[in-house]
Formats: C-alpha cells, structure tokens, sequence
C-alpha cells in the first residue's frame, strides 16, 4: 500500500471513472484511475454534491495506491 498526498493538477471523468495527476508533496508527479466508487471526501463518503469542489480547482487529495488493484482517493 503506497500514498500519494499532494494538489491535484488535472482530473478526467469518463464512464464511472477519475483519472487523476497529483504533485505531491515529495515534489513527484502521479497519475492514477479510480472507480466512482472509491472516492472519499475528508475521509468519509463523497457525494455528488462534491463535484463542484473539485471543479473549482486546487483540491488536495490522498491516493491510496494498493497493488493488488482498489485503493482509494481521499479528496482533503
């Protein structure tokens, strides 16, 4: 299990999908797809009400990373 925490810098939806880039704080950048489902707002659940932060732009986030496949993203 690997986090990614840093500012969003770009963000897609397609088909129940979010592909994110993160710069992280280690100053990396990372790019990473995740189910609708497995987005978290603060640590609790996202709603869609949400989207209008994200759209806004400049959000900070957590991307759980799992090699097995899941993980999660935790928008702060």
């Amino acid at each position: 299990l690997t986090a990614h925490a840093g500012v969003v810098t770009d963000y897609a939806r397609t088909g129940g999908k979010i592909i994110v880039t993160i710069r992280t704080d280690e100053q990396t950048t990372e790019k990473a797809t995740y189910s609708e489902d497995r987005l978290r707002w603060r640590g609790g659940p996202f709603r869609p009400e949400h989207w209008k932060q994200i759209e806004k732009g400049k959000n900070r986030a957590v991307a759980w990373v799992c090699a097995k496949g899941g993980g999660l993203l935790d928008f702060q």
